[in-house]
């Protein structure tokens, strides 16, 4: 049974492994090369041949709506906080 348990963990860390390589290649490394993976409705991508510099642009403007919606979140949180302690 302990092998088991050793092969899942081990076998649960590999795949976490190729998806995180995955990620870094589609979000940052077809990106300089022009070159974007759209997830299509059902189990396939679409390869998109798009200029560098649109690509840099799109990726600016989600990492500015992550970090408002962080500052947000933050916010609401100290708000919630602020009011339980009243």
């Amino acid at each position: 049974m302990q092998l088991v348990r050793i092969y899942v963990t081990f076998f649960c860390l590999a795949v976490t492994k190729i998806l995180q390589a995955c990620d870094r290649l589609r979000d940052d490394s077809l990106p300089e090369l022009g070159v974007k993976l759209e997830d299509v409705e059902g189990d396939h991508a679409v390869i998109k041949f798009v200029d560098k510099e649109t690509l840099l642009k799109e990726k600016q403007q989600q990492l500015e709506v992550f970090w408002l919606f962080c500052r947000d979140f933050i916010l609401i949180l100290s708000l919630i906080l602020v009011l339980r302690t009243c």
